[in-house]
This record gives structure tokens, sequence and C-alpha cells, in this order.
């Protein structure tokens, strides 16, 4: 049986960072080791089926490769500040096709008189807060989603990591029709939820991928990571970098099973890899990191 199982994870965030967290910098190493034997030591003791860490950092993979752990890799498409000056900086950079067709994108995308706000910190009010949470709602509920933060959830943040929130919204003839929620982390623009109410043609690229681009511009912010999927965030900008996730089961002969499928499915990630790096939008030839 699968579950019950444990897992070390932020809820519903599919951002990569520390999961296995010390205070004592000089021994983390060692701290980290010994609290991973205790955790097997509890799957073990209460026969879950496995232990597993999603998104960690880069940092920590040597630690669980020691410990017999599975890694398994996964893709995402994030954006990075080569030290740009404005968004048509940005662009220069990138082939001369890739940038007409981002060109073309931003003009459409605000035809119908849509126009595009941000707001953080004290800018954001009370109304924002309730058009957004109208936008969540209704995207989360198409195509049999479910939408698992309620409205006291969005109330909740604006109260009390304001300053964190960047949020990006259209207009239309004075009625709010779509928008995105990002967070700031230390140098990173996390973008996390977009919902609309009026389906308008690249308004969701817009928002969600060209203004945050913009945004971190302004801001002298290294990195934007627009969320989970997407290989068409590629041609926009964004490019491919390997998430990590690390599993240990408690079964041997489900184990083994598992390890010769994520081989397989480890030599065809990095076949996409390659293939991404190939469709580049950018002048020069960005790698992986």
């Amino acid at each position: 049986n699968y579950y019950p199982k444990l897992l070390v994870a932020i809820p519903f965030t599919p951002v990569s960072g520390p999961r296995l967290l010390v205070r004592d910098k000089e021994n983390s190493d060692l701290l980290k080791n010994i609290m991973i034997e205790h955790i097997i030591e509890i799957v073990k003791q209460n026969n879950f089926s496995s232990a597993h860490f999603n998104f960690t950092s880069n940092k920590d993979n040597e630690i669980f490769l020691n410990k017999s752990f599975l890694s398994r890799i996964g893709i995402q498409f994030h954006w990075s500040n080569d030290n740009y000056v404005d968004f048509n900086d940005f662009l220069l950079h990138l082939s001369s096709r890739k940038r007409k067709s981002i060109i073309k994108e931003r003009k459409n995308s605000l035809k119908g008189e849509v126009e595009i706000y941000t707001f953080t910190g004290k800018d954001i009010i009370q109304e924002h807060i309730e058009a957004f949470y109208k936008f969540y709602i209704d995207t989360s509920s198409k195509k049999w989603g479910i939408p698992y933060l309620n409205h006291n959830f969005f109330k909740l943040v604006n109260e009390k990591i304001k300053n964190k929130i960047v949020l990006i919204m259209a207009k239309k003839k004075e009625e709010w029709v779509a928008g995105a929620m990002n967070f700031l982390g230390n140098n990173t623009l996390y973008g996390r939820y977009w919902g609309c109410l009026e389906e308008h043609k690249f308004l969701h690229f817009e928002i969600c991928y060209y203004q945050a681009i913009d945004f971190a511009i302004k801001n002298k912010i290294k990195n934007v990571e627009a969320g989970a999927q997407g290989p068409h965030k590629l041609s926009r900008g964004y490019l491919p970098k390997k998430t990590y996730s690390w599993h240990w089961l408690n079964n041997t002969s489900f184990s083994d099973a598992i390890k010769n499928f994520l081989i397989d499915e480890k030599q065809s990630i990095h076949q996409s890899l390659d293939y991404f790096n190939s469709l580049s939008p950018y002048k020069r030839n960005n790698k992986i990191t």
C-alpha cells in the first residue's frame, strides 16, 4: 500500500528550496544526515510505505544520495536577469524572430481597452483582493480544477505579508478582468496564482510572464519563477532548469522497480533538456544551470 507515506514539502508550492532546516551552519551536513536517519527510522517504525522530499535545493543532493534515496528530476522554466537596463534591453538579447513575436503579443494583449496595473505593499487594497479571489475561483473551477485556497487565505496573506506580494491586474472599462499574484523572495519573484473573468488573447502571457520580467528588471530582481509546467514559456525568455525530489521506499522490491523506472525517465528528461536548450530564444546559447 502506498499510503500512509511521509512527505516533506511546502504545501501547494512547486518551488525549490531547503527541506532540511538546521541552525548550526558549521555542523549542518552532520545534522542533516542525522535528521534523515531519524526520518527513515520513523518510516520503518510506523510501517509507512516511503519518505519523500519534494523540490529540494541542489546543495543537499549528495546527502540524500548517500542515504540511498532515489532521485527524480523535473523541469521548470525560469527567467534570469542578465543585468538588463529595461525590457527593451532584454528583447535585444533575443533572436529577431522571438523579439518580434513578443512585441506583437504584448501589443495584441492590450486590445479592447485593456490596461495593466501593478500593486505591491500598501498599494494593495481590499478591492484588489476581492477581485483577484473572483479570478482565482473562476479559473480554478474550470477543467475540473479544485480551488483549494479559500477567501480567508488571500485576506490573510494581504494582512500578514503585504510587502511580499506583487499583484498584477488587468482592467477593462473600469472593471477588473484578470490578474496574477506573485510573491517576492530574497532575489526571486515567484509567480503563483492566475485568474481571469474574460478571455483576452495573449493577456495571460502579458500578465504572468512579460509584466513579471518587467517588474524584475525595474527592481533589480535576479530571477523569475513562473510556476510549474510550461514549454510555452521557452519562447518568451524562460529557460529550462532542473528540479529535484528524493524518495526512500520501505519495500525493497518496490524500490528496485522504481529505481529502474527513474533511470529510464532521467534519460528522457535529459533528452528533453537538450532539445529545449536547442530552442533557446536568446542570441547566445544559454546553458542549463
